[in-house]
């Protein structure tokens, strides 16, 4: 269900935690998907391997306050100063 989606005359996705209980190959599928999308993806996720793979910039919230980082999932660890992991 998830994969079909972004075929649909949409230009907005929300997602909480897409890839949870999904398998790798269902993973991919969606993330196949969504990198053809040509809308707005807004996602929440802990999967590193995923935001690496799709997004183009960051917007952190913490405590109340957002910071915006245009830039891709690594950009963002640089910013912060935390070293890349493969997890």
């Amino acid at each position: 269900m998830l994969a079909t989606l972004p075929a649909r005359p949409l230009n907005l996705l929300v997602f909480d935690e897409p890839t949870n209980h999904l398998d790798i190959q269902s993973r991919d599928v969606l993330l196949e998907a969504l990198k053809k999308f040509s809308g707005t993806v807004i996602l929440v996720s802990h999967d590193r391997n995923f935001l690496r793979s799709l997004v183009d910039r960051v917007f952190e919230i913490d405590h109340g306050q957002m910071q915006i980082y245009d830039g891709d999932y690594g950009y963002y660890l640089e910013k912060i100063g935390k070293k890349q992991t493969c997890s």
